[in-house]
């Protein structure tokens, strides 16, 4: 779309196949993909107000078909919908930290967590960066968390207001990774599967003789030698300020390449479940794009109907 003026794109069958299909893999391939593909078409229907009739007909195709596809393969495969405690991980945080601190909880708000999970257990199961201790412990109780999803946020927030502080170092620590250059989150695991009956067994078809130490040693080699690529601190800063560069040099159209990063990076400050580098995964290969869209430049502004009318007249 950069190369060509936004009438010859929305006439192009080619070019408007190959948006659809990819905001279409971006949904479906990613659980927040959704959020990262709507609020680029939002900024293209703000951007390209003349264009909304061409615009609005994409979105509502991506969204339906999107939707339809996720519903019929979870179907199909028998997959249950993701847990409401998997996008609250920083919530959870912050309330397991206040309790830790002793922080100010009243009776009923207190009664409310211990619904979800002892809240006296809370302290012994925080840990800064992760609330995997506190989502798998066998006392949490999904269910009614499920069912009390707008209570949970009400309690949230008040608890919030009557303790910022505690909130605030919790969500720091929590998304720290996400900002945090010198924060590297990539570890090894064992290979292969596990084999029911043997917990500590794992089975590899491929290469049985592949060693999670030798996978270990060679992931923080390459950590060392290259930590700026597997710091997700310092992708999201790369990032964000190839954008300020593009948005000083008034270069939008560029900048409006950078949007699906950006909100792929500021949900997981918002919402991260842990620290794992998989998670900016997509910043990390897409890094050469990036550094693309830096030395490159739209060289005009964003075209319209108008002036590419008056350009064609001239």
């Amino acid at each position: 779309m950069r190369n060509n003026p936004p009438r010859e794109f929305f006439r192009s069958k080619r070019d408007v196949a190959i948006f659809v299909v990819a905001g279409l893999l971006c949904c479906i391939l990613r659980n927040n993909g959704m959020i990262a593909v709507c609020t680029s078409l939002l900024l293209l229907a703000i951007t390209l107000r003349e264009y909304l009739k061409q615009i609005a007909p994409l979105c509502v195709a991506i969204a339906i078909t999107s939707w339809l596809a996720l519903g019929l393969t979870s179907s199909v495969a028998g997959a249950q919908p993701g847990h409401f405690s998997e996008s609250i991980g920083v919530a959870l945080q912050q309330i397991a930290r206040t309790a830790s601190e002793s922080g100010h909880i009243t009776a009923e708000q207190e009664e409310f967590i211990d619904q979800i999970i002892p809240y006296e257990k809370l302290p012994e199961l925080y840990l800064p960066n992760s609330a995997n201790p506190i989502k798998f412990d066998p006392e949490f109780n999904d269910e009614f968390l499920e069912s009390h999803k707008m209570d949970f946020l009400v309690v949230w927030f008040e608890m919030g207001m009557q303790n910022p502080e505690s909130f605030a170092r919790a969500w720091c620590a929590q998304t720290e990774a996400f900002w945090n250059i010198d924060t590297a989150t990539w570890y090894a695991c064992e290979p292969g599967y596990p084999v029911d009956g043997e917990e500590n067994y794992y089975q590899n078809k491929l290469d049985p003789y592949v060693e999670a130490e030798s996978v270990s040693t060679a992931t923080n080699l390459s950590i060392s030698m290259f930590f700026p690529l597997f710091s997700m601190g310092s992708l999201a800063w790369i990032t964000l300020f190839i954008l300020l560069i593009k948005l000083l040099s008034k270069d939008f159209k560029s900048a409006a390449c950078l949007t699906p990063f950006v909100t792929l990076w500021a949900t997981y400050l918002v919402a991260a479940p842990a620290s794992d580098f998989r998670y900016l995964l997509p910043l990390h290969v897409s890094l050469p794009l990036l550094l693309l869209i830096l030395v490159s430049s739209s060289g005009v502004p964003m075209q319209t109907e108008s002036n590419y009318t008056k350009a064609a007249d001239s």
